[in-house]
């Protein structure tokens, strides 16, 4: 009896040439990029604390740091460290922001929070295409007042090749009492155990 041995048809080379080209499009590289953050505009961290009568909302520019990853599989080993100058922290209010300093963040004892990246978790899609938008989330240990903590922000971030530019939106919350801060008082009103952080920053490439 002749045995046939399967060959590869046209359709099937065919089929395989497209599917490498549409994994190495769109500016995905296989190897790891390292980025770095410079403090300043456009970056900017806002804290959100929510009172009975009004809201108040921390700002500053004051992120610097780096990060290192692979577009091509966010599954692969990423490390990112991340720091916020905690006294530069502005609620538009010269003494509130002296209270919240001195009574509440102890900046003199602990200048910095830091955030420093375990993974990325990304959801069903796992690499990062130039130009495109992707939701995903990333785990480390968020380090505040002198306490480190894990958390697990969600993201959103977007990548474009040309300009070796990556923007990144990440939000998550803080509980105070988790962190050994005081909770504010101000006047009559007291402000919610927990706080709303939200992260914008671009990271750029490595010279």
């Amino acid at each position: 009896m002749m045995t046939i041995k399967p060959t590869n048809h046209p359709r099937r080379l065919i089929a395989k040439a497209a599917l490498l080209a549409l994994l190495t499009a769109g500016g995905l590289q296989a190897k790891p990029l390292t980025l770095k953050v410079e403090a300043g505009p456009p970056n900017l961290i806002t804290f959100t604390s929510r009172a009975p009568l009004e809201t108040i909302v921390g700002k500053t520019a004051q992120i610097s740091g780096s990060l290192r990853f692979d577009p091509a599989d966010l599954t692969a080993e990423a490390s990112a460290v991340l720091i916020v100058q905690m006294a530069t922290l502005n609620t538009d209010n010269r003494v509130r922001d002296g209270h919240m300093r001195d009574n509440h963040l102890h900046t003199d004892i602990h200048p910095i929070s830091r955030f420093t990246l375990t993974r990325l978790i990304p959801s069903e899609i796992k690499a990062m295409p130039s130009g495109a938008t992707i939701l995903m989330k990333a785990e480390g240990e968020f380090l505040c007042h002198g306490v480190s903590r894990q958390i697990t922000p969600d993201i959103k971030a977007k990548w474009d090749e040309v300009s070796g530019r990556l923007d990144v939106t990440a939000t998550f919350k803080v509980t105070l009492a988790d962190y050994g801060i005081p909770r504010p008082q101000f006047l009559v009103m007291k402000l919610e155990e927990t706080q709303d952080i939200e992260v914008k920053f671009v990271a750029t490439k490595s010279e």
